[in-house]
């Protein structure tokens, strides 16, 4: 894991994200190698313009940070164009919970 403490984990199949206190987000896990040929127990920081204040994880959904204002922003851990790619998802919407599992659920206000 990446030197720090953290204040939020949240585990998917075969990674883990972790949220710093200044709000980013990282993973590391055997999902994370994808295209960049990285080696899979490296943690590789989300790249993100916002900062979040929880981090929320599926079976084998992407994972997704919550910003103070409600704001879902999720990223790929496995490959593709948003491969450690934060964006966001319903940017119309502010949301106070998001659960996963096999399928993402989030509620929105």
């Amino acid at each position: 894991a990446p030197a720090g403490s953290f204040v939020d984990v949240a585990m998917g199949l075969l990674f883990t994200c972790a949220l710093k206190a200044d709000g980013t987000a990282w993973c590391w896990g055997d999902r994370t190698e994808g295209a960049t040929g990285a080696a899979r127990y490296v943690p590789r920081q989300v790249q993100a313009r916002a900062r979040f204040t929880r981090i929320f994880a599926g079976y084998e959904q992407d994972p997704c940070g919550l910003t103070a204002d409600g704001a879902l922003h999720c990223w790929s851990v496995l490959a593709g164009p948003e491969l450690f790619l934060a964006r966001p998802r319903m940017p119309d919407r502010r949301f106070v919970k998001v659960a996963m599992s096999t399928f993402r659920i989030a509620l929105s206000t």
